[in-house]
């Protein structure tokens, strides 16, 4: 019991804390009473507490960001590759297209004529059986398709005094050029369909925003950064690109202005949709130059580089959206142009 009560008397009883100076100056002594003791003591354990938790916590963001920087360097890698390879193809398809035709063009002069030709031998065997019709008074048809039949044959080679053997082997070629016919529609078919697969290439090409739309330096990259203004941690969903007032900024690519006005703390936009799921934003601008429905080029320009909203000098805050949602434009822009 003496135990316990010395232990209950110890944590109840007062505290005197001593400053003993390394000179000659007074000793200070101050008195807490165990209220206060302990109130500082709890209060410096959850002050810890605390600075520990939150240093976990920002390790964790950090090193997060780390990895999502990682991953869009990545993909930046991959999007240049994939764009690289696409120009390759299309320039591919334009060779094959100016071959095919360069190489067809010739048959296709010698095709067309030989189909002219059974045209014309069509149009004499039809007269010939209508007038066969009428100095007989028979009932054959003009055969709809390039086949006949025996009686067609018959009524063809009596009128023109002619044996069937030779009547017969006119209708052979005629049948030939039908099968002629047929490979020049294949041709034609097969070449209108490469053709429209170069030109969606390059729409997809004209309409992707890889143009880079001011002349300058980027001064704050997309991802995680320190606000210039609130000086806070924040998510940067563009890159900046630093320019003189006034300097002229272009259309990334080739698209229709859906938005041309002042929103909020970007000041003066310009957004434009390309189509193909893409759509640019374009911000803190001193003037803008285009209206929304206007239907834009790729290097148009759209506006000229200010500081309106919320901006610490003139330069262009520059978004790509894939599906609505910001990627890094670095991974989607050309720097070589």
């Amino acid at each position: 019991m003496k135990f316990l009560k010395s232990v209950k008397n110890f944590i109840f009883s007062d505290f005197t804390v001593l400053i003993i100076p390394n000179t000659r100056k007074t000793t200070k002594q101050f008195k807490l009473n165990a209220f206060s003791t302990y109130t500082l003591i709890i209060a410096f354990l959850v002050l810890n507490v605390f600075v520990s938790i939150s240093s976990v916590v920002y390790y964790n963001k950090s090193k997060a960001s780390d990895s999502e920087i990682t991953y869009l360097s990545s993909e930046r890698v991959t999007n240049l590759s994939t764009i690289s390879s696409l120009k390759e193809e299309n320039n591919l398809l334009v060779d094959e297209k100016g071959n095919l035709l360069s190489e067809n063009e010739d048959v296709l002069d010698y095709l067309n004529q030989r189909i002219a030709e059974v045209n014309d031998l069509y149009i004499e065997m039809s007269n010939v059986i209508a007038t066969f019709n009428e100095e007989n008074n028979s009932n054959i048809s003009v055969p709809v398709t390039r086949s006949l039949d025996r009686t067609s044959i018959q009524a063809i080679s009596t009128y023109r005094n002619v044996d069937a053997e030779n009547t017969e082997m006119d209708l052979e070629e005629m049948k030939e050029q039908d099968d002629l016919t047929q490979v020049v529609y294949n041709m034609k078919t097969e070449s209108a369909s490469l053709i429209d697969e170069i030109e969606n290439q390059l729409e997809y090409l004209d309409r992707l925003p890889d143009l880079l739309p001011v002349e300058g330096k980027i001064s704050s990259g997309f991802g995680y950064r320190r606000h210039p203004i609130t000086g806070l941690r924040s998510f940067h969903y563009g890159i900046d690109i630093t320019a003189n007032r006034g300097d002229p900024v272009e259309a990334a690519g080739s698209g229709v202005v859906v938005f041309s006005g002042w929103s909020g703390t970007y000041g003066k936009v310009v957004i434009i949709s390309h189509g193909f799921h893409y759509e640019t934003v374009y911000a803190h601008n001193n003037t803008l130059l285009v209206e929304v429905g206007d239907v834009v080029s790729k290097g148009q320009v759209i506006s000229k580089v200010g500081t309106t909203g919320s901006s610490t000098g003139p330069h262009l805050h520059f978004e790509i959206r894939y599906d609505g949602e910001a990627i890094n434009p670095t991974g989607v822009l050309r720097f070589d142009n």
